[in-house]
């Protein structure tokens, strides 16, 4: 969004006022729709428990963290599904069943389902993981985005 904002003069900048953006320039911005909104709905839902829940320990503070990881990941394979498909480092596809919260839900319950996504996720052999650190080091676009090129 930097780069539109900047480069292609999106911004609105008069001598002596406050910076704006206007609606008409957002629309021109280039924004992808996933075809299946739920995986990012579960995350967001997932993360913005977690940051509320007061009885989190040191390690289950990781879990809000690799879930936004994960939601990076699946924007830039919106953005660039070839270089995903080339580089094999697909990841919306091997996500599996995400749990949906629901009202009756205490925060144990809640809890539980994180913590089983997560450890899913997260395992070492696990495709989401796997592709998730090798898009990071092999795909160079992620990396000059991620700020890991020099």
């Amino acid at each position: 969004m930097t780069y539109y904002v900047l480069e292609k003069g999106y911004l609105n900048i008069k001598p002596g006022k406050t910076p704006q953006i206007r609606v008409t320039d957002i629309k021109k911005l280039p924004i992808k729709e996933a075809k299946n909104q739920i995986p990012f709905i579960r995350f967001v839902d997932y993360i913005l428990f977690l940051k509320q829940f007061k009885r989190l320990n040191s390690l289950d503070h990781l879990m809000p963290i690799y879930f936004e990881q994960l939601i990076d990941g699946m924007v830039y394979e919106l953005y660039f599904p070839e270089l995903f498909q080339n580089y094999g480092c697909e990841i919306i596809k091997f996500l599996g069943e995400l749990p949906e919260f629901t009202e009756s839900m205490n925060d144990e319950e809640k809890m539980k389902i994180c913590q089983k996504v997560y450890d899913r996720l997260n395992d070492a052999a696990h495709p989401v993981r796997i592709h998730l650190e090798k898009m990071k080091k092999e795909i160079p676009e992620i990396r000059i985005i991620e700020g890991l090129e020099n």
